[in-house]
């Protein structure tokens, strides 16, 4: 059997043995652009492809004079005249959108620079809403959260697969982009404001396009003042309310006769008054109705809640697309512009600025791929620019989340008092700390009320502040409602979602704020039972885990009460219940040594230790334990050392080989079956060799690895993404290394077990074997508690967390968690006699383009791939993150270079 077949039994079905290919290239035109080139060679910043594959690139430029003239032409007017106003309105778009506002990203006062929004552009990917179909995927994410059942619907139908927003506006005549608060929409458009300005849309195929950008809420106050203007006439008086220029309805005019107008409307969703909304939506409908059809093309955006009521709904080929948080190359790719605007305005040598721009990105994107707390935040555009400008400040991003998170918090609560004095706003909540004290409880009867989700109907909302003590007094309804209009025009943290639904920037920020009331209720009498119930009580529930362990978090990071924080803990790990058990291990693992009493640090990781085996405990808690205390530090030698790693002796003697009894849906190349005779003493690793022990050999031999994946993994667990070649290197080393030690017999070597060795540890012998041809290594029924398959966990699990999938001799995870290499070729059985020529030839291999067989499943197979007799076939080359290696001592010299010699 094939790998091919665990890729496909991973999706549950079967397949062809045949070995994996690779994935043809996807087409330019379809595959969402990944950035790997930010530059031109002329210096111009690459924003996507053509259909063709062709780059696309702008500039930094100003309007030129041949622009002008350009879009003069189409005017009725005297030339000089018509260049006037046409020179009049496009700086003016220029002047407004050449450069990125810093405004609600946080205290950015150290910065005295200028950021150009075409150099700093990050060219988006959205996915379309197709017309038929299923409902969104669970996997898709906005604001940090899975699309609430609302969201599904305001959308209304599945999304197709990731495309650049540029590509779409190419192909549609008229387009939505949705998105949350945040998330880049608004960019897009000034972007393209932009673009057209400075005669840079050739390659999109909007050449000659006049662009014209108009707010929407500033359309809805408009026409609350005059209640017959049209959308048109409002795009003249909004123009002219920025720049004194007559004639500016001539220019818009013959561009939206000629049907050369790109129309950017922001905002469809953001009309405050119900009453105003379908008036808007009536207007730009008819407003689009006409021009769109003589040529014209149309940008709108909105937020994805409040979209389904002020859809247009008779407006010719109007489609939606969606932007969903950011993926890592799109991350990576905004990082790397950001860094290097910043260093090269900051450093006049271009050398330096490019140094310092690598390193300000290589530390950035390490950041967010090695710590969860950071990579979760920096999905979201706006979380990410105001990362990047903390890290430029000079303040170093730190390891723990909770103070990650107050840090963000701090910084968003100081825009949104700087955001109040600037427009002389009244609140009944003057300060940070009285904000805090509204917005934590909010955060808690949110997250009681609709966890994971954070979303409230204002109306809700406004009934809940009226409770508050902090709003009651004389006219509460009225502070009520002043605070919600607070939070509409002033606040970047709690916002608007559209519809009429609030809720937090980022869940994560209610989370936080939900753990920090948590934690506020150890101030009253009795406060430590009551959390330490309320931990019991939701421990289990996903929705609540990261508020969980962000409340104990706080404690013993931000509020630094060691003591407070180890009773927590002494008080957790005592409860029997193993979800209990796993947030206290990884609430210890995030806190770490300095957090805790001194006197408890050596105690609570020996506790964890007696937990990883405590079989009462389900698996997937003692797996998440295992997690933790590989953070906290695995105190095993066994797992942690190749000095220290465990064997288990297999005695000489028969056992049973190949399908057996209770092996119904074995495969053929388990046959023949039968009695083999292995006449020598062997020892095998009871473990599979882990992160680690096969970093050990790296460092000391210095060993080049093909990719960096393989020490990534938790140092605890099975290493993966290693070759047959590399697994036996590492036996050759560890061989010498044990020698030289005086930790292995001179005749003994190290090298990987034949098919032979594996199946006899993992069966037993035929003598004292209740089961000799047992199907699993413990017997022939399985649960959960016995093995780590069918991804009931999701990933490989740290050794020894599965004492009751012990083979009879007492070897553990032979089964299940990762496939393990042989050093058996390929070939049929019956397996040749010890000894023999055709022994020698199968089980030592000399050609490294060799075939060889894998043994044991993995994390993602089924029951019918984790049985003893089950053999898998790969090239040695090959590596997968589901393989592995387990070690093997024999007393056999041989000869090739799996004897270690």
């Amino acid at each position: 059997m094939s790998l091919w077949q665990a890729l496909r039994s991973w999706f549950g079905s079967s397949a062809k043995r045949d070995l994996p290919t690779e994935p043809s290239n996807l087409r330019a035109n379809t595959a969402p652009w990944q950035g790997r080139d930010l530059f031109a060679k002329d210096g111009a910043v690459v924003v996507g492809q053509t259909h063709e594959g062709t780059q696309i690139t702008v500039n930094n430029w100003s309007v030129s004079e041949s622009t002008i003239r350009h879009y003069a032409a189409a005017l009725r007017l005297p030339t000089a005249q018509a260049e006037a106003v046409s020179r009049d309105f496009l700086r003016d778009i220029e002047a407004y959108y050449r450069y990125l506002p810093l405004k609600g990203m946080g205290d950015n006062s150290g910065l005295r620079l200028r950021f150009p929004l075409v150099e700093l552009f990050v060219p988006l990917n959205a996915r379309l809403t197709l017309p038929h179909g299923d409902t969104l995927t669970d996997e898709l994410r906005s604001a940090g959260r899975k699309m609430s059942q609302e969201e599904q619907e305001h959308l209304g139908k599945r999304l197709d697969d990731l495309r650049p927003v540029l590509q779409l506006l190419m192909e549609q005549a008229v387009l939505v982009i949705l998105g949350d608060p945040g998330s880049g929409k608004s960019t897009v458009v000034r972007f393209m404001a932009y673009l057209l300005a400075t005669g840079q849309a050739a390659q999109l195929g909007l050449q000659g396009y006049l662009p014209l950008l108009l707010p929407l809420s500033a359309y809805s106050d408009a026409l609350a003042r005059q209640t017959n203007l049209s959308l048109r006439r409002f795009a003249v008086e909004y123009f002219s309310s920025r720049m004194d220029v007559a004639h500016l309805d001539a220019l818009l005019d013959a561009h939206l006769e000629k049907g050369k107008v790109l129309i950017l409307l922001d905002g469809l969703d953001e009309v405050k008054e119900v009453s105003q909304r379908n008036v808007v939506v009536d207007r730009v409908q008819a407003f689009l109705s006409h021009y769109v059809r003589i040529g014209n093309r149309a940008v709108m955006t909105s937020r994805i809640i409040g979209y389904r009521e002020v859809r247009p709904p008779e407006i010719a080929d109007l489609r939606e697309c969606t932007l969903l948080d950011f993926e890592l190359e799109e991350i990576k790719t905004f990082i790397r512009r950001w860094t290097q605007v910043i260093e090269s305005q900051a450093y006049q040598e271009k050398q330096v600025a490019s140094y310092e721009a690598e390193r300000e990105a290589r530390e950035l994107i390490a950041a967010v791929e090695h710590n969860p707390a950071v990579g979760k935040l920096a999905a979201n555009p706006l979380l990410l620019t105001m990362l990047v400008i903390q890290k430029r400040q000079g303040s170093q991003l730190p390891r723990h989340r909770v103070i990650l998170y107050e840090r963000y918090l701090n910084s968003l609560l100081h825009d949104w008092l700087l955001a109040r004095n600037i427009h002389a706003t009244t609140c009944p909540l003057p300060n940070e700390r009285m904000l805090r004290r509204i917005l934590e409880p909010l955060a808690w009867w949110l997250q009681e009320t609709v966890p994971g989700k954070g979303l409230v109907a204002e109306r809700e909302l406004l009934a809940w502040l009226q409770q508050q003590p902090a709003l009651l007094g004389d006219g509460t309804d009225d502070k009520a409602r002043q605070f919600i209009r607070d939070v509409r025009e002033h606040s970047g943290l709690l916002i608007d979602r559209g519809g009429r639904q609030f809720g937090f920037l980022h869940l994560t920020f209610m989370e936080y704020l939900a753990a920090v009331h948590l934690v506020n209720q150890l101030q009253q009498e009795q406060g430590l039972d009551w959390v330490v119930s309320t931990i019991v009580c939701y421990a289990a529930v996903s929705e609540w885990r990261e508020v969980l362990l962000l409340a104990l978090g706080h404690v013993g990071l931000n509020q630094k009460q060691d003591i407070i924080i180890t009773k927590l803990l002494e008080r957790l790990l005592a409860i029997k219940e193993g979800a209990v058990k796993a947030i206290a291990a990884e609430a210890l693992a995030d806190i770490g040594e300095e957090g805790v009493s001194p006197e408890k640090w050596q105690p609570f990781k020996k506790q964890l230790l007696q937990e990883l085996r405590n079989s009462a405990i389900q698996a997937k808690y003692r797996a998440s334990m295992g997690r933790s205390l590989a953070v906290i530090g695995d105190p095993r030698p066994e797992v942690m050392t190749v000095e220290a790693m465990e064997f288990i002796p297999i005695p000489a003697g028969k056992f049973w080989m190949g399908k057996g009894a209770n092996d119904k849906d074995g495969y053929e190349d388990e046959t023949p079956a039968g009695e083999y005779d292995l006449s020598y003493d062997y020892q095998l690793a009871k473990y599979p060799v882990t992160v680690a022990q096969f970093r050990q050999f790296v460092e000391a031999t210095y060993f080049q690895l093909e990719g960096d994946r393989v020490l990534q993994g938790i140092a605890n667990t099975p290493v993966v993404y290693v070759s047959q070649h590399e697994a036996l290197q590492f036996c050759h080393w560890m061989t010498e290394h044990l020698h030289r030690k005086g930790l292995l017999a001179a005749d003994w070597c190290i090298t990987l077990p034949d098919e032979v060795e594996w199946e006899k540890a993992a069966r037993g012998g035929l003598a004292n074997n209740s089961h000799p041809q047992r199907r699993y290594p413990w017997g022939n029924e399985l649960t959960d508690e016995h093995l780590n398959y069918a991804l009931n966990i999701g990933q490989v699990t740290t050794v020894g967390v599965y004492p009751l999938g012990a083979s009879p001799y007492g070897c553990e995870d032979m089964v299940g968690n990762v496939w393990e290499w042989t050093r058996s070729k390929k070939d049929d059985y019956p397996y040749p006699a010890v000894w023999t020529k055709e022994w020698w030839q199968r089980t030592t291999i000399a050609d490294k383009n060799a075939m060889s067989v894998l043994r044991g499943g993995a994390f993602s197979n089924l029951q019918r791939l984790v049985r003893c007799a089950v053999r898998y076939f790969s090239w040695r080359v090959n590596r997968y993150f589901f393989v592995g290696f387990r070690c093997c001592a024999v007393p056999i010299p041989l000869t090739s270079e799996t004897s270690g010699r």
